[in-house]
Order: C-alpha cells, then sequence, then structure tokens
C-alpha cells in the first residue's frame, strides 16, 4: 500500500501523520481496515478530504498557524 508506506516513513521522521479517508482504497485488506492499522500505529488523524481541507486551508494561516506540516512534538495533545 502506497499510503501505508508513506505514513509509516513520515511517522518514523515524527511528522503528524493524516491520511484522506476518501481518496484512499485498500488493495490487500478491506479499506477500514486498513484506515484504522495507520490510526492505531502510526497515530494517523483520519479524515476525509473535506474535512483536511477545512483544517489545513487559508483559515489555519490566518489564524497564525504555519501551512508546513507540523512534527509530533509541536502537536496538541489532542493530535497523539
Amino acid at each position: 500500500m502506497c499510503v501505508d508506506a508513506t505514513a509509516r516513513t513520515a511517522f518514523q521522521k515524527g511528522f503528524e501523520v493524516s491520511v484522506v479517508s476518501d481518496g484512499t482504497i485498500g488493495l490487500e485488506r478491506p479499506t477500514a481496515d486498513a484506515l484504522a492499522f495507520m490510526k492505531r500505529c502510526y497515530g494517523a488523524r483520519v479524515a476525509t478530504a473535506s474535512e483536511i481541507a477545512a483544517g489545513w486551508g487559508p483559515a489555519r494561516e490566518s489564524r497564525g498557524e504555519s501551512a508546513e506540516p507540523a512534527l509530533r512534538s509541536e502537536a496538541s495533545p489532542q493530535a497523539r
């Protein structure tokens, strides 16, 4: 799974992991199982494209937050 490999690498490098649930499809296992695995193993935030766009769009920058991906150490406790 390409998304799993990307999520795993991001996690190992210390980044927060977010996965677009409606932009992902499981190849070797059902999609719901693959998403649950990434959430459990990498602490991935699983959200729809609309939810992620709303959180990462211009509104985030207008609140003074960086548009760059956050390292886990910079993340809020709720995101972990």
